[in-house]
């Protein structure tokens, strides 16, 4: 995207007691009429800047709208000292990661949004271009935190969710147990081949705030229109996944899209870094295209 038309600030507020909350906050150059604000949230061991998340920051900004590319505080991945990171430099936070945390990091954008805290070209964007509705784009597990803003928030109007999960308990009784036992669960980076750990907190934040956090009992708590993608070869989040929320979603009441994007899987044909002609591939093009119906 040609930087000329797309103006990008880096925005940070604290919100852990590790690390802030960071985004990367973009609005067209060309643009003075009224506009929603976009957030777009990434799931688990992703960050703000990999793969389509930038893309998708850049291209709704250059139509129009505001976006924040949200970097959840504990992610390991520390965008809010430098934008550029690509690695999880930053393994003791990303061990210490919660979904309540995230929730309240999401939480801490939309109460700085509400509040007009942004300072620099973004912040006298909001307070001049915004007009009180925000739409959320989520991929993956950063579905869960989407769906709880919808809840709390009457200026969420639209969510649109990639990929994203149904349960965020995954996990066996014997996987618990080993995790209870050794006191963390090491994952792998399939990217960087690193050994990660999330603490114990992270399970017992997932059982303990079940009803306010497990995306199957919130979804039928709103109101909101709402689009489920999903790639047709997704092996990370089976569509049967996503599909269960679309039904719940229409059970509560909301008016709620669903499709299958055919030849594709869980990051819609993207890999990191985003190369240009991934774009222009089938998949990617028309989840692009659906968005921007969307949203727009």
């Amino acid at each position: 995207m040609n930087d000329q038309l797309v103006h990008t600030d880096i925005v940070r507020f604290p919100s852990s007691e590790y690390s802030d909350v960071s985004a990367d906050a973009r609005f067209g150059r060309n643009h003075t009429t009224p506009a929603p604000l976009l957030i777009i949230l990434h799931g688990f061991k992703a960050f703000a800047r990999w793969g389509f998340f930038p893309y998708f920051g850049e291209y709704f900004a250059a139509k129009g709208l505001l976006t924040l590319t949200v970097n959840f505080s504990l992610n390991g991945t520390p965008h809010r000292l430098n934008p550029e990171c690509q690695e999880c430099s930053e393994p003791e936070n990303f061990a210490r990661n919660t979904i309540s945390q995230e929730v309240r990091d999401a939480e801490v954008l939309m109460e700085a949004v509400r509040e007009g805290r942004f300072d620099g070209d973004f912040g006298e964007q909001i307070r001049k271009r915004w007009n009180g509705e925000v739409c959320i784009l989520a991929h993956s597990r950063g579905g869960a935190s989407a769906w709880v803003l919808g809840e709390r928030f009457s200026e969420v109007r639209k969510i649109a969710a990639l990929g994203t999960i149904a349960r965020l308990d995954r996990f066996t009784d014997r996987a618990k147990q080993e995790w209870r036992n050794q006191g963390f669960l090491a994952v792998q980076n399939a990217r960087t081949g690193q050994e990660l750990r999330m603490n114990i907190a992270y399970l017992d934040d997932i059982l303990a705030n079940a009803a306010a956090l497990e995306p199957m009992q919130t979804i039928q708590r709103l109101q909101q229109e709402i689009l489920f993608l999903h790639g047709e070869q997704d092996l990370t989040v089976p569509p049967s996944e996503t599909y269960q929320l679309y039904q719940a979603a229409l059970q509560a009441g909301c008016t709620a899209h669903w499709a299958a994007i055919p030849q594709t899987a869980h990051t819609f044909g993207i890999t990191h870094p985003m190369a240009a002609e991934q774009a222009m591939t089938t998949p990617f093009a028309l989840t692009r295209s659906l968005l921007e119906k969307f949203f727009l």
